[in-house]
């Protein structure tokens, strides 16, 4: 009971403040949470990543893949395809990744054996060269998946690109309950 007493004293005393505090407190949110983009479909911009692209194949599977990661990505051309010119531009930035595709990857993908053909350089450790690199095993792994069952190159390469554009739903009926959400969870949810 002690303990229980001296507390309500302590709050009794600095109660004033406390309120004070928790006042700041959401004001601030509420200001943070009303500032900026209104528009909930804005709040992630896709990212294009910045490649080149040498296809020593030539196969229907290495045409798939050259046409997906042009309509996704953004293509850069005149990239020398030796070792000195692609250090070259990745070093200069001219291109976030460079993907040679080698003679066979076709063959060897179609018989489920194509993991590790494709020779991908990059700028070390850099954002973009890993989220290239995954929506790239994205794709590659969704139509092997599809190719598995069943699916020849062109439904596969199809079904995989409407897979992989479907978007999340941002729920439309009650955004408004969000800022409230965030403002709990920050007040109560803490401890």
């Amino acid at each position: 009971m002690q303990v229980f007493k001296s507390f309500f004293k302590v709050l009794r005393k600095y109660i004033g403040q406390m309120i004070m505090y928790v006042g700041i407190l959401c004001g601030v949110m509420i200001v943070f949470i009303n500032v900026g983009n209104t528009d909930p479909q804005n709040y992630y911009k896709d990212k294009t990543i910045k490649y080149a692209v040498s296809d020593e194949d030539g196969s229907e599977m290495s045409r798939k893949l050259m046409a997906y990661l042009s309509d996704t990505q953004q293509l850069v051309d005149g990239v020398d395809m030796d070792e000195r010119g692609i250090q070259d531009a990745l070093y200069n930035r001219a291109v976030d990744c460079v993907i040679r595709i080698p003679d066979g990857f076709g063959d060897a993908w179609a018989n489920d054996t194509a993991d590790g053909m494709l020779e991908i350089t990059t700028i070390p450790r850099s954002q973009a060269s890993m989220l290239f690199e995954a929506r790239l095993d994205s794709y590659m792994n969704m139509v092997s998946l599809y190719k598995r069952a069943g699916d020849d190159v062109n439904d596969a390469d199809k079904r995989a690109r409407m897979a992989l554009e479907q978007k999340s739903i941002w729920p439309k009926e009650r955004p408004q309950d969000i800022p409230c959400y965030i403002i709990f969870t920050t007040i109560w949810g803490g401890s």
